[in-house]
């Protein structure tokens, strides 16, 4: 038998950060922690969700969480559309966001996967930003993997070469947490995301895989969750995204 391991992947590592309490905007204690340093979900309410002015249930999907590292600056780029009402694409129906790399409606639930920019530098991260969107009418509700993965996987192509990274279904966190324990527990966790509502998880990709390699990458992230009725699982897949490794970035 063959134990080398995919050129592509690599081990992965855990850290636990801090959770707090700011303003509006609630930094959850299920989903924070790779560090403390802009690294932490920004979980609002149903009450509070972050959309541009305009923009509701019946036009667009608004964000109810922001989760996994650069998840406090994602939450600033759409912050900074509010005071001028600036459209924002990865709110809309994904027929109009044609960019996002929208993958089919599965069981009421829809994948994107994007990145933000086309090109990055040897060694550096790479961010991929995953948006899980409710179409239907219900509240879902499911368990979900804590860090890293956030429980996604992902697959990538490059150099002729497909390999998938994904971890299983971790067990669930059943035994109750001191509140005044601020590291968040690193087993799975009973996650909900209301109807015609998204939120956006950032994931660094070279967690995973070995990204080293000159040349394009492309990628699909995938989640399994509970079918609509709950009678079953369903795989939902995003679009394939594309980016970069260059030794020098295009001016």
């Amino acid at each position: 038998m063959n134990n080398k391991k995919p050129r592509l992947c690599r081990p992965f590592f855990l850290t636990a950060g801090l959770s707090t309490l700011v303003g509006l905007l609630i930094f959850s204690k299920a989903d924070s922690g790779i560090t403390p340093n802009d690294n932490r979900d920004l979980d609002g309410t149903d009450g509070n969700r972050v959309s541009p002015v305009g923009c509701d249930a019946t036009n667009g999907y608004p964000f109810i969480r922001f989760a996994g590292t650069g998840a406090k600056h994602e939450l600033n780029i759409f912050l900074n559309h509010l005071p001028n009402n600036q459209p924002v694409s990865e709110v809309l129906p994904s027929a109009q966001d044609p960019t996002g790399n929208w993958g089919a409606s599965t069981s009421n639930m829809q994948v994107s996967l994007r990145f933000r920019r086309p090109e990055y530098l040897k060694g550096e991260s790479v961010p991929a930003v995953v948006i899980l969107r409710n179409l239907g009418p219900l509240r879902r509700g499911w368990w979900r993997n804590a860090l890293p993965d956030h429980g996604y996987r992902f697959t990538v192509w490059h150099g002729g070469k497909v390999v998938t990274w994904g971890r299983p279904q971790q067990k669930p966190d059943l035994t109750p947490h001191d509140v005044s324990n601020l590291a968040p527990p690193l087993a799975p966790y009973r996650c909900y995301l209301s109807s015609k509502t998204q939120d956006l998880t950032v994931i660094d990709l070279r967690r995973f895989f070995d990204l080293k390699r000159l040349g394009k990458y492309s990628v699909q992230a995938q989640i399994c969750l509970p079918s609509s009725d709950g009678k079953a699982e369903a795989n939902i897949f995003s679009g394939i995204a594309t980016f970069e490794i260059v030794k020098q970035l295009s001016e």
